[in-house]
């Protein structure tokens, strides 16, 4: 068994773009448990028990009905229309006006703010672009690396955020300024977005070109504009066998976005192509007439 957790250690770091989303995953936890110790501290320096346990019932009942709202309302919305960088990059900035608040004015309000746009957004937007995000890598490095960054890496940096908290307890007194250290992770999280956006549309290509995407083991109904612009690229300069598996890959997904790009190829395409497309837009009328 320890053999094999190192492997899968070993596979994890030999993997640039999982190497990036580990270090994504540390950070976040670690930011987030600095949110959660300030808000929890300032509330019991500003508030008795009787006031806290009312603020927490409303915090937390206003955190589920938000999230709920954004979960089905909104979030699908604006990752087809922003991207997966831009739902990657809500959170850490949200956090960084959380923490900021927290560090000039630590009143009830700030610890609020930080604690609740980190629940609301973690749970949502990040959540839902974290699942795009292993979308390219494949089966069997998913099963390997999946649990471990999920479990261990996630705990870990809990564990390392509690650490931080007593270490520093015995240099500071006052709660505010463990917004510093929060406010560099998330700046350097930022930072690491940018580069794991970068190795997503690499691994995304990659995928394709290999043939092992699939969308039915993504547990959301998203049409990010990185898979659309990976499928037409494939679509207009691609084999035919890679058109065919993009087409395979697409058939399940809203071909709205890809039209004009069906279109082309439904009239330079090869016979093999011409008929796989008649078969997908078969109940999208709207895509290829049915006159057609």
């Amino acid at each position: 068994k320890s053999r094999k957790k190192m492997e899968t250690k070993r596979g994890i770091l030999s993997s640039p773009y999982l190497k990036v989303m580990t270090l994504t995953i540390i950070l976040s936890s670690m930011v987030a448990a600095l949110v959660d110790y300030q808000m929890k501290i300032i509330l019991s320096e500003n508030l008795n028990e009787a006031e806290m346990a009312t603020l927490f019932g409303f915090l937390y009942g206003a955190i589920g009905v938000v999230s709920i709202i954004m979960q089905f309302f909104v979030t699908g919305r604006l990752l087809s229309k922003f991207g997966i960088l831009w739902g990657l990059m809500v959170l850490p900035a949200f956090l960084i006006l959380g923490s900021g608040m927290v560090l000039f004015a630590p009143v009830v309000i700030s610890g609020l703010v930080a604690k609740g746009g980190d629940s609301i957004f973690r749970y949502t937007l990040y959540e839902t672009s974290s699942q795009l995000l292993w979308l390219p890598v494949s089966p069997q490095e998913k099963n390997k690396a999946k649990p471990f960054i999920d479990g261990t890496v996630k705990n870990g940096g809990f564990a390392f955020a509690g650490l931080m908290i007593i270490g520093l307890s015995f240099v500071i007194s006052d709660v505010r300024w463990l917004s510093i250290p929060s406010l560099i992770m998330v700046l350097a999280w930022l930072a690491a977005n940018f580069k794991l956006k970068t190795g997503y549309v690499a691994e995304l290509r990659k995928a394709i070109e290999k043939r092992r995407l699939d969308f039915e083991e993504l547990e959301i109904d998203i049409t990010d504009p990185v898979i659309v612009e990976t499928i037409r690229k494939t679509l207009t300069e691609g084999d035919d066998h890679q058109k065919l598996f993009a087409l395979d890959t697409m058939q399940d997904l809203p071909l709205a976005p890809w039209k004009s790009d069906i279109l082309e190829l439904f009239e330079n395409g090869s016979p093999v192509l011409k008929g796989k497309i008649l078969v997908m837009t078969s109940k999208h009328p709207d895509i290829i007439p049915d006159e057609v």
